[in-house]
């Protein structure tokens, strides 16, 4: 598949592909907006059983996946709150760890 193509065209790409491989949502209407597809596509991707692709597809899907972890940024372990459950009263409690 062309390189060159922007989120938005992988997306589409993506959204027609996975709907199309999948017997039971082949018919399945795709939303005009952006966020409506993502939800689309990582629905068909969630339900989607292991069967080979081909291998333009896959190479689109990673593209797409690189460019929206490259958006959405990673979070670092660092910066996650950290929790620790104890027990009060008999009563199991979580408490903040700064």
């Amino acid at each position: 598949m062309n390189e060159k193509m922007t989120q938005n065209q992988r997306l589409d790409y993506l959204v027609e592909e996975f709907r199309t491989d999948s017997v039971q949502y082949k018919d399945l209407e795709t939303p005009k907006g952006t966020e409506g597809k993502r939800r689309i596509l990582r629905s068909l991707m969630n339900i989607r059983m292991p069967k080979a692709f081909s291998d333009d597809v896959l190479a689109v899907q990673d593209e797409y996946l690189t460019g929206r972890a490259e958006e959405k940024g990673i979070v670092s372990a660092v910066f996650l709150p950290v929790y620790f459950a104890f027990r009060t009263n008999g009563r199991r409690r979580l408490r903040y760890k700064r």
